[in-house]
């Protein structure tokens, strides 16, 4: 099964992409978080032969939501909608603080590689 990863930002949204086996999770791009979303989420899902869509989850180390949550629960109710397959959630906690260490100082963190954790961390979830 194949599954495109997304870590949604308010300007930002990268993308991720798993092998055909949903073994790995590979960066993929980033997208403007602007008009035309959904619809080249749904271009990529097509093309890639995706079947399920994982949304990474925003919150804090209390486990409550962060501010953005609120949009990101839109945004998954929107990619239900139009794109018409399943969306699952996995807390996305310090995924993009991570790539920024990982980053070593620089502002290389990318959003496709945020995008890539978080959808490893559900794959390994997932075939544990």
């Amino acid at each position: 099964m194949k599954y495109l990863g997304i870590d949604f930002g308010g300007k930002n949204i990268g993308v991720a992409i798993s092998d055909d086996d949903g073994q790995i999770a590979f960066p993929f791009k980033t997208l403007k978080n602007e008009g035309g979303l959904i619809a080249s989420i749904k271009d990529i899902c097509h093309l890639e032969k995706v079947e399920t869509i994982v949304l990474g989850k925003s919150i804090n180390d209390q486990g409550q939501p962060n501010q953005i949550q609120k949009q990101i629960e839109n945004f998954k109710e929107a990619l239900i909608s139009d794109i018409k397959l399943p969306v699952k959630w996995q807390n996305e906690s310090f995924s993009s603080m991570h790539v920024l260490d990982e980053a070593k100082g620089g502002d290389g963190g990318d959003h496709s590689q945020a995008a890539a954790l978080i959808l490893q961390r559900f794959l390994e979830r997932a075939n544990s």
